[in-house]
């Protein structure tokens, strides 16, 4: 079943070129995402009547071209493939003349509400979803992201207030955030369409956090950890 929603382009999603940023397409991306689930009785009113929560593993984004300031978009979301224990979701994004504008797939596993452990999908869930199976944006699946060996320069932040979710931890848009922040200014500035986040262990409020970059094979890495160095939250590539 395709699910799909209009948006439109706020000025709080653009950037200095009055364009759609990475994070607010990515937004949109996530909202339908939500609401594709509230449809089906598995979405935010799920994690109290049915005492679980879907967590998001992987996204893979693909900017083809940027909607600007004003402009409405459609969005179209799918479930593409649910085994055992992930599920995956792809996505479309139009402008009004029905052209292509942003493509991107993503990897989601089903947790216990109260022990926040990992969940076999059952039939029933599947079933909800009408999953697309023969429908995909990308040829390939989402491949492994590697941590780099080296690091050019880091930076420590404190995770805000407002960067923490309804889950507890940092939303998984916001690691963008702190992603951009130790890019250096040159990459910073530069239009990046291609987004690559992997989440490993949840950050949560309050927490310090050390963030790596390095560039290699023309992409730009941040890693992301606690403290000690001791647990790997995110990796996140941009190119």
């Amino acid at each position: 079943m395709i699910f799909e929603r209009d948006y439109k382009v706020e000025v709080r999603d653009i950037s200095i070129d009055k364009k759609a940023t990475n994070k607010a397409l990515m937004k949109y991306l996530e909202a339908i995402a939500c609401s594709h689930s509230d449809e089906v009785g598995y979405g935010i009113y799920g994690i109290d009547t049915k005492k679980v929560v879907w967590i998001l593993l992987d996204w893979k984004v693909k900017i083809l071209e940027r909607p600007n300031y004003s402009q409405k978009v459609h969005v179209k979301t799918w479930s593409r493939k649910i085994d055992k224990c992930c599920a995956y979701r792809d996505f479309q994004i139009y402008d009004e003349n029905n052209k292509l504008l942003v493509i991107a797939t993503s990897k989601w596993v089903l947790l216990d509400a109260d022990s926040r452990k990992i969940m076999k999908i059952t039939d029933e869930v599947i079933k909800g979803y009408y999953t697309e199976q023969e429908r995909h944006v990308f040829e390939e699946e989402i491949e492994k992201v590697h941590e780099p060996e080296k690091y050019e320069n880091s930076l420590q932040i404190k995770v805000r207030r407002s960067d923490i979710d309804i889950n507890n931890h940092v939303n998984n848009l916001n690691y963008l955030d702190l992603a951009y922040e130790v890019l250096p200014q040159q990459i910073y500035e530069k239009d990046l369409k291609n987004i690559r986040i992997t989440y490993k262990h949840q950050t949560e409020p309050n927490e310090i956090v050390n963030l790596y970059y390095t560039n290699e094979n023309e992409k730009n890495i941040v890693t992301i950890k606690n403290l000690d160095n001791t647990k790997l939250h995110s990796i996140i590539e941009l190119w």
